[in-house]
């Protein structure tokens, strides 16, 4: 998020996304120069030698986003960083859980769509991320 006001970005799942050289200060989930953001239920992979969010010069509530490096720099006590494989197979464009993953059940009602990215319903608590879990 660049520049950006009144903004609440929800379950999205970001793998390995921040590759530009040109934005090596930035991480995959960055908030720059924005005020009154909300990012919730977001699952954010990032490559080795790049952070997985960054906040300059903003205001942004994080609640609940999921980082796939136990030593990434958790925004906010409800934020989880863990070393355990999130996702199936990403490297082949499986972006669905793994099935251990802390993803799911996990993430909050406020502001979740009903649907996830595949058209599967959302009930009850809701696991972080675009796609939801098969159970």
């Amino acid at each position: 998020m660049l520049r950006g006001d009144k903004v609440t970005i929800v379950n999205n799942t970001l793998y390995h996304n921040l590759v530009s050289p040109a934005m090596d200060d930035d991480g995959e989930l960055s908030v720059v120069f924005s005020a009154d953001i909300t990012l919730r239920n977001n699952l954010v992979v990032a490559l080795a030698n790049r952070a997985e969010s960054v906040v300059i010069d903003s205001t942004a509530v994080f609640d609940r986003n999921l980082y796939g490096r136990a030593s990434a720099k958790k925004q906010s006590n409800t934020d989880i960083a863990t070393d355990t494989p999130l996702l199936r197979d990403p490297d082949k464009q499986d972006f669905r859980l793994a099935t251990d993953s802390p993803a799911v059940n996990s993430g909050s009602t406020a502001s979740a769509p009903t649907d996830d990215l595949t058209g599967r319903a959302r009930v009850g608590t809701p696991d972080i991320g675009a796609i939801e879990s098969t159970g």
